[in-house]
C-alpha cells in the first residue's frame, strides 16, 4: 500500500526537530500552532507580527492550507 503525500510550499517536517511534526520551513514553529492562533480569532497580520521568524518573511501566508 502507498500513500501520497500533499506537498505545500514553506511547510516540511524533520524528525529532529519537534519529534518530525509539520514546521514552517526554516523555523521551528508547528503548523498546529499556527492553525490554532488562526482558529481563536487571530488574523493573519497578528500572527504575521506575533512570531518573530514572521517579522522578516517574504513569503506568502495562507492560512487556507492548514486546514
Amino acid at each position: 500500500m502507498s500513500y501520497a503525500a500533499t506537498v505545500y510550499p514553506y511547510i516540511t517536517t524533520n524528525a529532529t526537530i519537534l519529534g518530525g511534526v509539520p514546521i514552517i520551513e526554516g523555523t521551528r514553529i508547528a503548523v498546529r500552532a499556527i492553525a490554532g492562533y488562526y482558529q481563536m480569532g487571530m488574523s493573519v497580520d497578528e500572527i504575521l507580527t506575533t512570531l518573530p521568524p514572521f517579522k522578516t518573511f517574504t513569503g506568502t501566508f495562507c492560512p487556507s492550507v492548514l486546514f
